[in-house]
């Protein structure tokens, strides 16, 4: 082996022996509810206002720097009782305060819901929507104000799977396609998640690594998707086309109940 590519070797090795040592985990749990504890509390629901019992809330505090150190301090932890209800309180450390004099140190909370209890066969859960292995939906927010009350519902609907069939597709050009997306409410109304595709405070069905689409001259000229879709409820989508270099798009909406079709068919 080269003495140069070795010697870059070992320093690479080095900084990320050194990187990994600058991730800090720290608890911080509040014993006793004080007049100066912060309050996040609210509902986990489906479909019908129903509560979700068993999803575990956290709050958590995260610092960083750019190629520094990262810090987690775990504020806040419950679990949702039988009526879907949540509180966590925690205090607001005046080190967890944004410094405006120096823009380089990162200082935000995150608000997740873990719905590692709720059955992947009933409910949508976030591998349903994007391709990750976690199973919380995580909100990003900016430090609170201490002895503030905030209430934050949070809305979990059920599952159903419908086929949809994408068809006759006959690409002219490479970057040709035919695609599909759906949408439902999800999580908070006013308030996308981070760790997924959002609009409006609409969950968007549109996975990353594979998505519900026809590409290229080299594809199918005919697929099956399985696409979770909200159960009882008014489910938007899109079917988009790019032909020849020309893009259209074409919205629709469904409302699904048992008695729904069980496949959606769409041409090129």
């Amino acid at each position: 082996m080269n003495v140069n590519n070795l010697g870059k070797i070992v320093l690479l090795a080095l900084f990320l022996l050194g990187w990994t040592g600058c991730q800090k985990e720290e608890w911080d749990i509040l014993e006793e509810e004080t007049p100066e504890s912060t309050v996040f509390q609210g509902k986990v629901t489906t479909v019908d206002g129903r509560p979700l019992a068993g999803v575990v809330v956290r709050m958590d505090y995260q610092e960083s720097a750019w190629l520094s150190y990262s810090k987690t301090r775990h504020k806040a932890e419950a679990t949702t009782a039988r009526d879907g209800s949540y509180r966590l309180r925690f205090q607001v450390k005046e080190d967890e305060r944004k410094d405006t004099a120096n823009v380089e140190i990162s200082k935000l909370y995150s608000l997740s819901f873990d719905l590692g209890a709720l059955s992947p066969e009933t409910y949508i859960r976030p591998a349903d929507l994007r391709d990750a292995a976690s199973s919380s939906v995580v909100y990003t927010l900016s430090t609170p104000e201490s002895a503030s009350v905030h209430t934050h519902d949070m809305y979990i609907p059920r599952k159903r799977v419908l086929r949809v069939r994408l068809k006759d597709f006959a690409p002219q050009r490479e970057d040709d396609y035919i695609r599909f997306a759906n949408s439902f409410p999800y999580g908070m109304e006013d308030w996308g998640p981070d760790n997924l595709s959002h609009v409006h405070g609409r969950a968007l069905t549109n996975k990353l690594d594979e998505p519900y689409e026809l590409r290229g001259l080299s594809a199918e000229r005919e697929r099956v998707f399985e696409v979770p879709f909200s159960w009882n409820d008014t489910n938007v989508f899109w079917i988009e086309r790019m032909k020849d270099g020309v893009y259209t798009v074409t919205e629709d909406s469904l409302f699904v109940t048992d008695d729904a079709p069980e496949e959606l068919t769409f041409d090129y």
